[in-house]
């Protein structure tokens, strides 16, 4: 926790999630007779399971799933574990319940609409896949800086109403397009203006509005 508090200088309120996360770890581990790092794959694979048997929001689970990622990364960087258990353990998608106007067949065409042979395109599904797996706000989706993407861990950082910053799930396949936009496109949208938004405009290069956002999901709608 003091790794979060400290080094990531996140909030209060994200600190004390990942320490009620990490508190439901330990009792399903003590459930079994095990301790935390004794965990493997299968067994965090069941503490998902018994927690969307609890009825848990599958935001509150992705959460969860994020948080056992970096705990288990921390003890292998630390030296206690040789290996990450949950390294690429997935979480459900957060939005499966968000935007109810849209159904999960309409979803599924919004994502396949961008060509992802141009650099475009390949903005256009990072920028989807991150509102699907995330469930943000557009001001806080068009906001987002590449610093606030940690992929390795899983999350991004979004500060919203009252400069408060919070930690969200960021998703394998949503974190695999940011990885390709930022590697393939982004470098060649943003040219030499060097915007501080992640997302970027594909003429100017500077960062992508709300009106932006809106019109891109129109026009692949």
């Amino acid at each position: 926790m003091s790794h979060l508090s400290l080094d990531r200088r996140v909030s209060p309120n994200t600190v004390d999630s990942y320490a009620r996360d990490l508190t439901l770890l330990g009792r399903f581990a003590a459930g079994e007779h095990r301790g935390v790092e004794t965990l493997d794959r299968r067994a965090l694979e069941a503490a998902v399971r018994q927690l969307m048997a609890e009825g848990r929001s599958p935001r509150s689970v992705a959460r969860a799933v994020a948080c056992f990622r970096g705990f288990y990364r921390f003890l292998v960087v630390a030296g206690h574990l040789p290996n990450n258990p949950a390294d690429d353990l997935r979480a459900p998608r957060a939005w499966k319940t968000l935007p109810k106007f849209l159904s999960e067949e309409e979803v599924d065409r919004l994502l396949d609409a961008p060509d992802v042979s141009q650099p475009g395109g390949i903005r256009d599904r990072a920028l989807i896949e991150v509102l699907y797996a995330t469930g943000l706000r557009v001001s806080e989706l068009v906001n987002l800086k590449p610093q606030d993407v940690n992929l390795e861990s899983g999350y991004l950082t979004t500060t919203g109403k009252g400069r408060k910053q919070r930690l969200v799930p960021l998703g394998d396949e949503a974190a695999s397009w940011v990885t390709r936009y930022l590697n393939e496109a982004r470098p060649l949208l943003v040219k030499k203006r060097a915007s501080p938004r992640l997302f970027v405009n594909l003429r100017a290069g500077t960062g992508l509005t709300r009106v932006g956002f809106w019109k891109i999901l129109k026009a692949h709608g």
